[in-house]
């Protein structure tokens, strides 16, 4: 029960309110809301690469 207990709290630190949430440099937060999940993975590609400079 104590795991779960971190996760919730990690998922309330974070902001997380749904799942995929994914994380770019502690910037960017990029979700499905983008148009599903292929379009969330090429967001996230391209903020990497944005990152990366």
């Amino acid at each position: 029960m104590k795991i779960m207990k971190s996760v919730v709290v990690l998922f309330q630190d974070y902001g997380i309110a749904q799942t995929p949430t994914m994380y770019v440099n502690g910037k960017f937060v990029v979700t499905t809301d983008v148009g599903g999940y292929q379009q969330m993975l090429e967001v996230v590609d391209y903020l990497v690469n944005l990152e990366r400079g």
